[in-house]
């Protein structure tokens, strides 16, 4: 039996958000690193009008949640596993002319593998953006701040380098079991650890250069020797040709369009919202050298 996932919002606002993010999954949906979207339904819910994503089931949750599960980091060959599984999903997004604009450890699907290392998929592109566009939130920050690199901080500048960034961020964290910047905001905040191998750290340095034009590229980052050297051919074979043809579970169509799929109940008083709310961080956990742009960033999208 098929399983899928549902993501639902009901208020104008997220509805319009979750529109959005089905249109860029529709036009990336020839990755196998990406979350695959089979559709979309409207239906009315206890007397509200509700928009549904109808989204494939991560069986392991999120890297967040994984993350959380453990003590400590992961063995660096899985961190690199795992960033190469990213790198291949940020290029895809990328070569299409697209921005992610919110990578995160919680945005990120786990999909666990019996007697394999598990794959994961890029997820939640409500915030994404195309290359170059204006932004569509205005002056509110576009995605988590503790994985914002300085030109989105300062001058709210969101491209390409943007994510990039923010992989650098999740491989730190997948090395130390903690938040990237929970130390200082230092591109040497791990030079003391004596497990991190130096192709490690010179792969964070380039996700991390301050200037976003000499950032690398995700194309570049994926022949970085610490991609290269512990991964091996026949499992990137394997993970290339994971997905084979599409099983939509709502329909033999490849994408889905219906109507009171989900539709329940009588009218009610209430009013329900299953979209993901964006917190910044607590004021006793910030980047220090960014105190003040973080108070000017109050309010997050």
């Amino acid at each position: 039996m098929e399983i899928a996932a549902v993501k639902s919002g009901t208020i104008v606002k997220c509805i319009n958000s979750l529109e959005r993010e089905g249109r860029f999954l529709y036009s990336l949906r020839a990755s196998p690193y990406i979350v695959r979207c089979y559709g979309e339904d409207r239906s009315v819910e206890n007397g509200f009008e509700v928009y549904n994503l109808l989204l494939e089931y991560a069986t392991g949750g999120t890297l967040g949640d994984l993350l959380r599960s453990r003590e400590g980091g992961l063995p660096e060959s899985d961190v690199a596993w795992y960033a190469y599984q990213l790198l291949k999903g940020i290029h895809h997004v990328h070569s299409l002319g697209f921005v992610h604009c919110d990578i995160k450890p919680d945005n990120v699907l786990v999909f666990l593998r019996r007697h394999a290392r598990n794959w994961i998929k890029l997820c939640d592109f409500g915030l994404a953006k195309t290359a170059g566009g204006s932004n569509f939130f205005g002056d509110n920050h576009r995605g988590a701040l503790r994985y914002a690199p300085p030109e989105s901080l300062r001058w709210r500048h969101y491209d390409a380098p943007k994510d990039i960034w923010a992989l650098g961020c999740i491989v730190v964290q997948m090395i130390t079991g903690k938040p990237a910047w929970e130390f200082s905001y230092n591109c040497n905040l791990l030079s003391t650890e004596d497990s991190v191998s130096p192709s490690a750290l010179a792969f964070l340095r380039n996700c991390f250069q301050w200037d976003p034009r000499r950032r690398w590229t995700a194309e570049m980052l994926l022949s970085h020797p610490f991609i290269i050297r512990n991964n091996h051919w026949f499992e990137i074979e394997e993970r290339e040709e994971d997905e084979g043809p599409l099983k939509n579970p709502f329909g033999s169509e490849d994408w889905n369009s219906s109507e009171n799929l989900f539709t329940v109940g009588p009218p009610s008083t209430s009013c329900f919202d299953t979209m993901e709310s964006y917190s910044i961080w607590d004021n006793h956990d910030p980047l220090s050298f960014f105190w003040e742009t973080q108070k000017k960033n109050s309010h997050e999208v």
